[in-house]
């Protein structure tokens, strides 16, 4: 009984994890109105109407692929920066902790969609 409740329980954990990150995104952008994050959260909304396999992989490709751009964009801006310890190690650290949690749901995304179905077996 344990089992299927936490079965059911971590079903959509990935778009949650993602969608949480998302709305952490826009809350930092300090705008009502973010086209960006607003194209974020249509996919992973549509994702918990319909569990489409399709829309999930094209959807956790691109996060990831954003996570990746993000990480060096990261990079880039710590090379630029004067003063390392004060400012750059709080910058590291948060934006470490943003890109790991989307990577990390955006590969558990793709491994959760990119499952196979069972085939039936074909008996002669």
């Amino acid at each position: 009984m344990k089992l299927i409740v936490l079965k059911s329980a971590f079903r959509f954990f990935p778009e949650v994890l993602l969608s949480l990150v998302v709305l952490y995104y826009w809350s930092l952008t300090s705008s009502v109105f973010n086209p960006i994050a607003i194209l974020f959260l249509i996919p992973l909304m549509v994702l918990f109407l319909w569990n489409n396999k399709t829309l999930g992989l094209i959807t956790a490709f691109v996060f990831l692929m954003a996570t990746l751009y993000l990480s060096l964009a990261l990079f880039s801006d710590l090379i630029k920066i004067e003063s390392f310890y004060p400012e750059g190690l709080k910058r590291l650290v948060e934006a470490l902790l943003f890109l790991g949690f989307s990577s990390f749901a955006s590969i558990l995304m793709l491994f959760k969609h990119s499952k196979k179905a069972p085939g039936r077996i074909i008996i002669n």
